[in-house]
């Protein structure tokens, strides 16, 4: 007795169906064996199927050169032909948004460094951006520091994997988040300008909350 519900079948396994029905014009009255066969069939190539056989008007492997329509899965492969590396945990919109931002002519400067790491930042104060200091040649001329505020860096893992990536071979970046440190907090703990001028040796120990 056959089944009388044929098999829910993805559009690659409904175009292998179709060409090879005439080796099996009755599959209703067998179960819909070649139905499922077809399926079965082409699940294993349904990643490449959606690069070679798109939809309109993308030609074959177009999607893979496209940031707006490339599959999620090829987005590390996108990437890397732009020269990006896309961290783990990092989410579809913010690795397209990582590739956009440091690719081509913006990799390696400091405003698609500050980009991709903002990404992976939560503003406290929104539409204004999260806050991000950036210490070039800092200690040498082969490394710079990138400095976030504690609560607006949910995942300083991320935001280091973030960093990585995106800064140029060679140079040593560093990455730290700290608590916020504004004037009005160093003016009620430091005292007066003479208090924490002897409290703080230099300019360093002040920026750093580090007296001594």
């Amino acid at each position: 007795m056959g089944v009388s519900s044929p098999p829910v079948l993805s559009q690659w396994a409904q175009r292998l169906q179709e060409r090879t029905q005439p080796i099996q014009p009755n599959d209703q009255d067998f179960g819909w064996v070649h139905g499922i066969l077809c399926e079965a069939l082409a699940r294993p190539y349904e990643q490449i199927a959606e690069l070679i056989d798109p939809p309109e008007p993308y030609p074959p492997w177009g999607p893979l050169f496209d940031i707006t329509v490339c599959p999620h899965w090829a987005l590390p492969w996108l990437a890397q032909a732009v020269g990006v590396r896309i961290p783990s945990g990092m989410s579809d919109v913010d690795a397209r948004a990582l590739i956009i931002v440091t690719a081509g002519h913006n990799s390696g400067t400091v405003k698609a460094i500050v980009d991709a790491v903002r990404l992976t930042l939560v503003p406290r104060n929104p539409p204004t951006p999260a806050t991000i200091w950036v210490r070039e040649r800092d200690g040498s001329a082969y490394r710079f520091e990138i400095v976030t505020l504690d609560d607006e860096t949910p995942n300083p893992d991320l935001t280091a994997a973030v960093l990585l990536a995106a800064k140029p071979g060679g140079l040593n970046g560093v990455f730290r988040h700290v608590e916020a440190w504004d004037y009005q907090v160093m003016t009620d703990r430091g005292g007066t300008y003479a208090a924490q001028t002897a409290a703080y040796t230099t300019y360093a120990n002040l920026r750093e909350d580090q007296p001594g």
